[in-house]
């Protein structure tokens, strides 16, 4: 878990800073495109593979991706149907869209000798992961994720959106939280939304 909660805060560096450690962890820097940005959604993310394991890791709270969830009346306005699994965010949502295309083509292409597969993400980073494991079991169940660790996690879906999220996901999910931790405790409740269903670690 070190090791991804590692990348959840690195993702917050520039690019240049983010291949030199990756570097230094053994990764393969010499692809460029191994950092992807939107500026319209503020969403940023890097993907690192080597020949044992590939990790996925979205950047956090910043900008208009911050707005989503502190803005209260954005809350009453924000449901979609993203996918078969129920309603998500559609903040969140269009964040991930505007850079998941190119993250998930860069997966496949590093994904040469069956590595494994993990996503992390501090804060919104967090959401965006969860997202992210969600949407790429229902593109490719055949691979699956091997792991999703996330570290101070909004609220991101409706109750049906994470009971099945449950049933596909559950045993791989960790999400970390400081009971202290505001963010955790939104989007509220009383507006549908619900992560009660993932794993939980707490923490001091």
């Amino acid at each position: 878990m070190s090791y991804l909660s590692h990348c959840s805060n690195l993702v917050y560096e520039n690019k240049g800073k983010i291949s030199k450690e990756l570097e230094n962890l053994n990764f393969d820097t010499s692809r460029d495109n191994f950092f992807f940005s939107d500026s319209d959604t503020h969403t940023q993310a890097f993907v690192a593979g080597d020949t044992k394991k590939i990790i996925i890791s979205f950047r956090g709270t910043e900008g208009k991706i911050a707005d989503w969830v502190t803005d209260i009346k954005v809350f009453k306005e924000t449901w979609t149907e993203a996918n078969p699994l129920g309603d998500v965010h559609n903040g969140f949502n269009s964040a991930l869209s505007s850079i998941w295309n190119d993250v998930f083509d860069e997966i496949n292409t590093l994904r040469t000798n069956n590595q494994t597969i993990w996503l992390t993400g501090h804060s919104l980073g967090g959401a965006l992961a969860t997202l992210a494991a969600a949407t790429f079991e229902l593109q490719q169940p055949h691979v699956g994720i091997n792991g999703v660790y996330t570290f101070g996690q909004p609220r991101i879906a409706n109750h049906k959106f994470s009971r099945n999220y449950n049933e596909i996901l559950k045993t791989r999910t960790f999400r970390c939280v400081n009971n202290n931790d505001v963010v955790t405790r939104v989007p509220p409740q009383i507006f549908g939304y619900s992560h009660r269903y993932l794993h939980k670690m707490v923490t001091n």
